[in-house]
């Protein structure tokens, strides 16, 4: 009875405690005895468990940023395409074009400065430049002013080929030289998925088309004036659209030239007012006077001058930004002296442009629509993504 008044009466609440933790201790046994060389690789065990758990958790984070930047890189800067001819295409010898070139820009000022670049992909630059093709014949492929059957066919029920008559929506010849490919990649007719494919008689070059279905299905009547729907004609309709058009045109009016460009900026969707319409090179300033102002006129900022770029700033151009090297030749100075472009920057047909030429229409390319604001929005938003 005195014991438990004094376990009762003669102990404070935590005097207790301390007994009960003793008697616990005296009871348990010993812990293991560490040496310093485990307590050393314990504590280092923690440390990398606790950094594992970091980086985790900063992978995840950096995953859940590149899916909002991907998300506003669709909606802001979905991509760039280049509607041309082989002044598009890339002539340089080296293989480089100013779509590629473009794209590079695009990818080391809006991707590449950005930490999580390597979760990102690039917006796509896709080049649908095409040899020798005439203005209305790249409407056409488009989609602008859309190819349409020149006689009536019948699509048979089977996978066999089908001569393919057609001219352009106005009436006018086209000669699509890219079947396969840029825009041509496959096309649509009377809802009848099929591929192109092109004959040209050795002797007088004329060209016949075909049209092979994908898969069998009923016999199909097409009458004469049906649409022809082109892959070029569906895709890419987000994208921001540059024109380079109008060299090969057998003979240039200005109205039609303006007509098909036009065209192709219409077909587009949301980002439609972000174009570029790059001008013609070849001709002297006296022979283009008309053109260029026609150009200003109807485009204003969005035309790009090449000619007179290439003309006046070209050579120092090359030199300054791009350590080409060039010295000015007699033959580069009289060239320049007309307003024409100086053969420095063109390979031998004084045409098509070297690999210093594409570089700096690219740079051209790329600086104007910076400086229009096209890549504003996709920016600022970006920018609130990451910080």
């Amino acid at each position: 009875m005195e014991h438990q008044g004094f376990w009762k009466g003669k102990l404070k609440k935590n005097e207790k405690l301390i007994i009960i933790l003793v008697v616990v201790g005296l009871l348990l046994p010993p812990p293991p005895y560490k040496t310093e060389e485990q307590v050393e690789v314990a504590v280092q065990n923690d440390v990398e468990r606790i950094d594992e758990a970091q980086e985790e958790m900063i992978a995840q984070s950096d995953l859940d940023k590149a899916q909002r930047v991907e998300e506003a890189l669709d909606q802001y800067l979905p991509g760039i395409v280049c509607w041309g001819d082989s002044l598009t295409a890339g002539y340089g010898g080296e293989g480089v074009s100013y779509p590629s070139t473009l794209s590079k820009l695009v990818n080391e000022n809006i991707i590449n400065v950005l930490d999580i670049s390597y979760l990102l992909e690039a917006p796509e630059v896709v080049n649908l430049g095409v040899n020798a093709e005439s203005s209305i014949t790249i409407a056409g492929r488009a989609g602008g002013i859309p190819y349409v059957t020149a006689e009536d066919i019948v699509i048979p029920s089977q996978v066999l080929p089908v001569e393919l008559p057609f001219l352009s929506e106005d009436g006018k010849e086209v000669l699509p030289n890219g079947v396969g490919y840029s825009g041509l990649d496959n096309i649509t007719i009377s809802g009848i998925a099929g591929n192109i494919g092109m004959e040209s008689d050795a002797e007088s070059g004329k060209r016949k088309y075909y049209f092979t279905r994908i898969e069998a299905g009923e016999e199909v009547k097409v009458p004469k004036g049906t649409e022809i729907q082109t892959y070029g004609s569906t895709h890419f309709l987000d994208f921001f659209p540059v024109i380079f058009i109008g060299i090969n045109d057998e003979k240039l009016d200005i109205k039609e030239l303006i007509k098909s460009q036009k065209a192709i900026i219409n077909h587009y969707q949301k980002n439609k007012e972000n174009y570029i319409i790059i001008g013609i090179p070849s001709g002297t300033a006296e022979e283009r006077a008309d053109l260029e102002v026609a150009m200003i006129d109807e485009y204003g900022d969005k035309y790009i001058n090449l000619r007179e770029y290439m003309s006046l700033s070209g050579i120092d151009d090359a030199n300054k930004l791009l350590d080409a090297g060039i010295k000015i030749t007699e033959h580069d100075k009289e060239m320049m002296a007309e307003g024409k472009v100086p053969a420095s920057l063109l390979i031998e047909d004084e045409l098509h442009f070297n690999a210093y030429g594409y570089e700096l229409i690219g740079d051209l390319v790329y600086n104007r629509m910076n400086q229009l604001g096209y890549f504003d929005k996709v920016r600022t938003e970006i920018d609130e993504i990451i910080n």
